[in-house]
């Protein structure tokens, strides 16, 4: 996994993937709460909080993935004001 978050990507492309697979695992979670036979109610108060706790890593690695590098946001000199500084 740290190859691929180390591996150099195209400043303009923000890939959705982690974004998508979050999304996908609470489409799964939300699917086994409606096919289950046990009380909603119940079943809600003792999973939601290891639900958050497996989803919010998760979503924090998306978030972080699909925002602006600092060097994106940095404003380049021009190569005619450099020369002129010399």
């Amino acid at each position: 996994m740290t190859c691929g978050l180390l591996r150099l990507r195209p400043r303009n492309s923000r890939s959705l993937a982690p974004l998508l697979a979050v999304l996908i695992a609470l489409a799964g979670y939300f699917a086994i709460f409606l096919v289950t036979k046990d009380d909603l109610e119940w079943l809600f108060a003792t999973a939601l909080d290891r639900l958050y706790m497996h989803l919010w890593p998760a979503l924090v690695l998306a978030l972080f993935l699909l925002l602006r590098r600092p060097e994106d946001w940095a404003i380049a000199s021009s190569p005619a004001k450099a020369k002129k500084a010399r």
